[in-house]
């Protein structure tokens, strides 16, 4: 073993330590049902699939996103080597021109949303950079500590709702094979699935307590979705304000439905209405965007028009991308069919869910509306993606929310020793 190896080691397992204790030092058992040894060892699977994922890019694909942000921190790093000052200028006041970009709803304006997510990701890494003295594994433990912290905050919110299930929770939040192994990785997945998870927690805190500090945190993790992959943050804003403004409303249902009725008018037939939005020249520009990059597994997608004829001509396309691809071959390569015995245990998930489905469960605004918003994220998928790999990528968050949202609307039995009292 050489010497800058074995540095390399000692540093990852000093940061790992360092981590360790501040898993606990935060408090993240606190209000989850678990012991502080639980919540550190799901922490050390997360750190696990982290280091997985990452071996996996660098021996599977010649180029991906983690060398790029690694390499471009490397450049940023040395170009402001010996001027802190403008290092810290760089980081805090750098988020290009943000005057081309006041309306979310125009095509014209994604391109600038989406640089934002690279920025945040991009900014971050420079961070780690500095802490870590440029070794990437140990990188992947300073991304987990927030990823598994908005986790965490994801499981306790539905938790709190259903203590009797939380072997099923933690089992959906933790061990799904395609989440735990993307939204682990330096990706921005795991962003997005933190964001969400401090959102929901947060706003649970301030609608049960009306402490200031929760909306605080609470505007700030939607702030965090938002320059993440803020086209995930304007699918969740339409069922998250549902949620907050429908709960406690005695005809929440009948509502619900009529919004959901008048969001898809807004949807197909704003641009008649509201001048300047377009919001399907977004998904169809997201698509060819996609169409641009090389991928290594072409579905073929067909091309979307700007019509409401063409989104309803190519729902069974995006519901068969989502829900069946990829399809297991002897011929596909591991991951793939790995990826499809995944995507086939969270179909069967959900059928034993809608078997055991409890009415006063399905009445609650908070799950509904979460299950509208998986629903538009895996459509929104379906519709772009054209490619198998980032498919499985960009769903695999979602099919965590998925599953805590069919485990709550469902009475699963479960074995004895899996029981919780109610």
């Amino acid at each position: 073993m050489s010497y800058l190896c074995f540095l390399a080691i000692l540093n990852f397992i000093f940061y790992l330590g360092l981590a360790c204790a501040g898993v606990y030092a935060l408090g993240l058992h606190k209000k989850s049902g678990l012991t502080a040894e639980t919540v550190i060892a799901l922490f050390l699977l997360k750190i696990a699939a982290g280091c997985v994922n990452l071996f996996v890019h660098y021996h599977e694909y010649i180029s991906n996103d983690i060398q790029f942000y690694y390499q471009q921190s490397l450049l940023d790093l040395h170009h402001f080597e010996g001027r802190p000052f403008a290092f810290v200028c760089d980081l805090f006041f750098n988020w290009g021109d943000f005057h081309t970009g006041y309306n979310l709803f125009s095509k014209e304006t994604m391109p600038y949303w989406s640089d934002i997510g690279v920025l945040i990701h991009s900014k971050f890494m420079n961070l780690a950079n500095l802490y870590s003295g440029n070794h990437l594994y140990t990188n992947v433990i300073f991304y987990n500590l927030i990823y598994f912290s908005g986790m965490m905050a994801l499981y306790k919110t539905f938790y709190h709702r259903q203590p009797e299930k939380k072997y099923l929770f933690i089992a959906a939040t933790f061990f799904i094979p395609s989440a735990l192994f993307w939204c682990s990785g330096i990706h921005k997945d795991g962003w997005v699935l933190a964001a969400i998870g401090f959102t929901l927690w947060n706003t649970s805190r301030y609608l049960e307590t009306k402490k200031v500090s929760n909306l605080l945190k609470t505007m700030l993790a939607l702030f965090l979705l938002f320059v993440s992959r803020y086209f995930v943050f304007l699918c969740f804003m339409p069922a998250y304000l549902l949620w907050i403004l429908l709960r406690e409303n005695r005809y929440r249902l009948l509502y619900f439905v009529n919004l959901i009725v008048g969001f898809l008018g807004l949807l197909f037939f704003g641009n008649r209405w509201i001048p300047g939005f377009r919001p399907l020249e977004i998904i169809i520009a997201k698509q060819q965007a996609f169409f641009l990059e090389k991928g290594y597994s072409d579905m073929h997608t067909p091309i979307l028009e700007p019509n409401i004829m063409s989104f309803i001509h190519n729902f069974s396309t995006a519901c068969n991308h989502i829900f069946l691809r990829p399809y297991f071959s002897l011929q596909s390569p591991w991951k793939y069919n790995l990826a499809f015995v995944d995507a086939w245990i969270i179909l069967l998930a959900v059928a034993i869910s809608l078997f055991y489905l409890q009415k006063e469960q399905v009445k609650q605004i908070f799950y509904l509306a979460m299950l509208m918003f998986v629903c538009c994220m895996y459509l929104f998928i379906g519709y772009t993606t054209p490619n198998c790999g980032a498919l499985v990528r960009y769903k695999s968050e979602f099919s965590a929310i998925l599953l805590l949202v069919m485990f709550s609307l469902s009475n699963i039995p479960l074995p004895k020793r899996f029981r919780m009292p109610t």
